[in-house]
């Protein structure tokens, strides 16, 4: 790597940086997780959920909590990344 020429880092390894580590398909998160993790409101999350063209992903329901699975969170992050990087 030259150091005198400019890096640029693409949205994908942006996304890529900020989960290195390993994920467990089976670790879920909480409303309050993902909310945090997007810095969005959980009146957010309806909404997109409420919206096919955002494509969330849709949560687990145990005992009246919604639940989604880290791996498709973090699937959904990626591909939204990927679609601005394309134009979309």
């Amino acid at each position: 790597m030259n150091l005198n020429e400019p890096h640029t880092l693409s949205i994908s390894d942006a996304v890529q940086r900020m989960f290195r580590d390993p994920v467990d398909p089976h670790k879920l998160m909480s409303t309050a997780k993902v909310t945090k993790l997007l810095d969005v409101s959980a009146s957010s999350i309806d909404r997109w959920l409420a919206d096919p063209e955002m494509k969330f992903p849709k949560p687990i329901v145990l005992s009246r909590n919604r639940y989604w699975r880290e791996v498709e969170i973090r699937t959904w992050i990626d591909e939204r990344a990927q679609q601005r990087l394309r134009g979309e």
